[in-house]
């Protein structure tokens, strides 16, 4: 499986088109999980097995590792690293993300968008509150509408930017942001 390798400090991000040939598997999910164990395989070996905990969240057995995985309609994602829980998300512009906005959206961050909430933008906020949920668990609220996002009028350009739950702080790295029809947009938090 060919993948395209992000770092981040010593979490590697690997990202991989998924098979989508019907005849590999009926349902888009079983080729999803196709993909991860393929992947998994790959990187890491036959021994390493992936699990999941009572939270559903993926776990590794035979190795010691923090892994997150995302999926979009193509594409997916694996986290990885010897050291440090991340949380990882992956997805594609869809105008569902405009026209659900303000139920993973304040005004006030709204406000702060350079563009005023185009896709872009609205698809890197909705990603980062997906990778932050996915590190935090359910303190991060159901549709992440507990995880404040900070720092979003550059973050474009800067590449980063900020998220809080309460106290707690999280660092959110852009790590692929491409600008065709399909655009694909990784985040990646780090509890700082």
């Amino acid at each position: 499986m060919e993948t395209e390798l992000y770092r981040y400090g010593d979490v590697s991000i690997y990202v991989a088109e998924i098979d989508h040939d019907k005849s590999v598997a009926s349902s888009p999910r079983e080729r999803e999980r196709i993909a991860e164990r393929t992947l998994i395989r790959q990187l890491l070996g036959d021994k390493v097995m992936l699990t999941h905990d009572e939270n559903g969240r993926p776990r590794l057995e035979g190795v010691k590792m923090y892994i997150s995985i995302s999926h979009s309609r193509h594409k997916l994602c694996i986290a990885l690293s010897e050291t440090t829980e991340t949380g990882v998300d992956i997805e594609e512009l869809q105008p569902r993300l405009e026209e659900v906005k303000y139920k993973y959206m304040t005004e006030g961050a709204l406000g702060e968008l350079r563009e005023k909430g185009s896709l872009a933008e609205l698809a890197l906020c909705w990603s980062a509150k997906e990778a932050v949920y996915k590190l935090a668990g359910e303190k991060a609220g159901a549709l992440g509408e507990n995880v404040v996002l900070e720092g979003l009028a550059n973050m474009r350009e800067r590449g980063v930017f900020q998220a809080r739950i309460g106290e707690e702080r999280f660092d959110i790295r852009i790590l692929k942001q491409t600008a065709t029809d399909e655009i694909v947009i990784a985040c990646r938090c780090m509890n700082i």
